[in-house]
């Protein structure tokens, strides 16, 4: 094992750091996703589909 691959240089230390983001927001959307299945049937009017979004913020994620 090289010991200069042990600890990750300051650019890789930013994007771990947004993988590690992107990941905890997928995960939270996936326990919502599970939530809506299992304890509320998992049914999805219309209603459920229209999402807002505010003008001034950008979106965190794109997959």
């Amino acid at each position: 094992m090289q010991s200069d691959k042990l600890f990750a240089m300051p650019e890789e230390d930013t994007q771990l750091k947004l993988i590690e983001e992107k990941t905890a927001d997928v995960d939270g959307l996936y326990k919502r996703f599970r939530q809506q299945q299992t304890e509320y049937g998992g049914e999805v009017t219309p209603a459920d589909k229209k999402t807002t979004c505010r003008s001034s913020e950008k979106p965190r994620m794109t997959i």
